[in-house]
């Protein structure tokens, strides 16, 4: 399985997850199976709230599924009608992530566990609503 994994650093594996989807300043693609790594630079990061264009930032690499800590209701919506399985994680690192989709242990997000809106300023994550830990950038 193909994964699209929001980070904070570019560090492959042991990259750190991004709290909020649009917030990454980079997505970390990974094949589980061969644990071959690609790279993307957001091109997104700045957006104004509802502004957010996840597909189009990652529909070139043929993913099966997203991988997050948070993201907005519309980005969640958007994805899901693209044909692209979105899932939360309280998971700190992409290894982490991909242990959890082995393991079956992913939780596949829904609609009302989506964040309200931009109040994820000075580092924290979005924590709210989908009963995930807030992660601040050290």
């Amino acid at each position: 399985m193909k994964l699209c994994i929001p980070t904070e650093d570019s560090g492959g594996l042991d990259a750190r997850v991004c709290a909020h989807f649009g917030s990454a300043p980079f997505f970390t693609v990974v094949d589980t199976e061969s644990e071959v790594i690609e790279l993307l630079n957001n091109q997104n990061v700045s957006h104004s709230h509802g502004d957010c264009t996840p597909v189009s930032s990652i529909d070139s690499q043929k993913v099966d599924a997203v991988v997050c800590g948070g993201l907005g209701k519309r980005a969640l919506m958007r994805m899901q009608q693209s044909g692209f399985e979105v899932y939360l994680s309280r998971s700190q690192s992409v290894r982490e992530v991909v242990a959890e989709q082995k393991a079956g242990t992913l939780h596949k997000a829904r609609v009302e566990e989506a964040c309200g809106g931009h109040s994820h300023g000075g580092g924290s994550g979005c924590g709210e609503g989908h009963g995930q830990r807030q992660r601040h950038r050290d």
